[in-house]
């Protein structure tokens, strides 16, 4: 080999080299971690599952609301992520979703279950061992759709706020022994189907932020919590169409709660975060109520094809 071919033998190298890198494939997406789906038999028409500790032993228990059939199933965890055959819990006519948490704060999760056809909600308080009281009735408004549960007057009791498709917002106030009394009452707007709680305005009281699915809504709407379970109508967030549901969480870990808004209608989500402060922006303290601005901003819309709702402080919920 002369000196002269040296040269061309490390062009014809480098050009290959280039060429193949040229071409490298991207690795292949993992395989799907998930094993097979395992079936259970559930009731008719299940409208809402619900996923918390009914037994106190550590494990996360199941709660379908089956719609048809007027009843909630309870699925045990046998502690290595299979179920046990359904309890059965008889609700009203046409359960719609399920809320939970110790209402009588003997440590065990209670639940309720909404009554769309009967226009009240079915309380359980927790025996123990998977056994349940009969169920206690509050009447809370035609058509219950959806109940979200916190202390929004600051008693340290749970209460609840209970949305019904008929225009129609109730407080129920906690007394900390599984009753409750009736409190606040409003319109929130038109056909209310989703309903969640937090600190959307940073003054330290619990809000409320509602989704309206009525005709031709893109509609959220704030209520600024008075931390005495009494609300004010705040801002309107514009979402797609038809707001059916939705969630908060912090997404981008900036510790301020977002708000994801799932729309019936145009296969469509809506993601919305937390505007940051101006630098020279002072903090909003429990004793300072002017800062009234929209608390969110819309920065993303995708495809949506299942929803799964956030924790409260009982369990994980997920409408279907």
């Amino acid at each position: 080999m002369t000196n002269r071919s040296l040269p061309v033998l490390t062009a014809i190298f480098l050009f290959l080299l280039f060429l193949e890198a040229g071409c490298v494939k991207p690795e292949p997406p993992p395989p799907n971690p998930f094993r097979e789906p395992i079936p259970y038999a559930v009731g008719h028409s299940p409208s809402f599952v619900g996923a918390a500790d009914l037994n106190q032993d550590g494990f996360l228990d199941l709660a379908v609301a089956n719609t048809e059939d007027n009843n909630v199933f309870l699925l045990i965890n046998n502690k290595d992520g299979s179920f046990q055959d359904p309890v059965q819990l008889k609700t009203g006519r046409q359960p719609r979703s399920i809320a939970f948490g110790d209402f009588n704060e003997d440590g065990k999760v209670d639940l309720a279950a909404l009554n769309n056809d009967e226009d009240n909600l079915s309380l359980f308080l927790n025996q123990g061992h998977v056994l349940f009281a009969p169920p206690v009735i509050y009447e809370v408004g035609r058509a219950p759709f959806m109940a979200t549960v916190a202390d929004f007057n600051g008693d340290r009791h749970l209460d609840m706020a209970v949305v019904s498709r008929y225009d129609r917002l109730m407080i129920l106030l906690g007394k900390g022994n599984g009753t409750f009394e009736n409190g606040l009452v409003l319109d929130p707007g038109a056909i209310p189907t989703g309903i969640i709680s937090g600190l959307f305005n940073g003054d330290g009281f619990l809000d409320l932020a509602i989704a309206n699915n009525g005709p031709g809504s893109h509609e959220f709407i704030f209520l600024w919590g008075r931390g005495d379970g009494t609300f004010e109508k705040g801002e309107k967030g514009t979402a797609g169409m038809n707001p059916l549901s939705l969630i908060s969480e912090d997404f981008n870990q900036d510790g301020r709660p977002d708000i994801v808004v799932v729309n019936g209608l145009g296969d469509s989500l809506s993601f919305f975060s937390k505007r940051k402060k101006a630098a020279t922006e002072r903090p909003v303290t429990s004793a300072r109520r002017e800062d009234r601005s929209p608390p969110l901003r819309p920065i993303l819309a995708g495809t949506v094809s299942s929803i799964w709702s956030s924790p409260t402080a009982a369990a994980r919920i997920s409408p279907f």
